[in-house]
């Protein structure tokens, strides 16, 4: 039982570790830290670790969104994000929801798009045509 608990661990550390990774980038690409200023780059990052519902990723999408780096400033949309970091437990999403005024929940449009999870089909290799059996066999029952 402890063995199997300990192969589960492992993606649930990997997704956490790829999360942050993510988070870590986007700070660079939105301070421009090593990479070119890129606010889109910064956002698309947030938003891939926010679909990983990591708490830090929410606080900084929302800071982008209350502080109009990189698109409009959007009260709504930061209040929304700096809610749901606090509901992840980061105290500093909690105190900036009080402090931007949001009316309901809305997401920016990269959380609210599907995001893709399936792969398309492999080609089917056709085999011809099914073989007919003239004289199936008969099973008997005792």
């Amino acid at each position: 039982m402890l063995f199997a608990s300990f192969l589960a661990a492992p993606p649930t550390a990997h997704a956490a570790s790829n999360a942050n990774e993510l988070v870590r980038d986007g700070i660079r690409y939105e301070n421009a830290e090593g990479f070119p200023r890129d606010y889109d780059k910064a956002l698309e990052l947030y938003c891939a670790a926010a679909r990983m519902n990591d708490a830090d990723a929410f606080l900084r999408m929302g800071w982008m969104y209350a502080n109009a780096r990189g698109q409009a400033r959007d009260d709504q949309i930061a209040n929304t994000l700096f809610r749901r970091a606090g509901k992840l437990g980061n105290e500093m999403g909690e105190r900036l929801a009080t402090m931007i005024r949001g009316d309901g929940e809305r997401l920016p449009d990269c959380l609210r798009k599907p995001v893709p999870v399936a792969t398309p089909a492999p080609p089917r290799v056709d085999y011809g045509p099914t073989p007919v059996v003239a004289r199936p066999a008969v099973f008997a029952t005792a």
